[in-house]
């Protein structure tokens, strides 16, 4: 966020990423979530460069599950 080389312009010619929560822990960013830009890696720990789990609330629900019948639940985000 600093202009490190005095042209007037902040991180100008970096590489920017796209990060999202993962409030599960499951490896799958929140579809919700808004993301979060940075150039650095991701923010901490809990952010995942993937914006696909469709429950972040529940780690035994994302793209990577195993459909489970008869549970309620899209267990697979399909």
């Amino acid at each position: 966020g600093q202009d490190n080389d005095c042209d007037g312009l902040a991180d100008n010619g970096l590489s920017f990423t796209t990060f999202y929560l993962d409030a599960d822990g499951d490896s799958f960013g929140d579809i919700d979530d808004a993301g979060t830009l940075s150039c650095a890696g991701p923010p901490s720990a809990a952010y995942v460069g993937n914006q696909s789990d469709c429950d972040d609330g529940d780690n035994t629900v994302n793209p990577g599950a195993i459909e489970v019948t008869c549970n309620g639940k899209d267990d697979d985000c399909t």
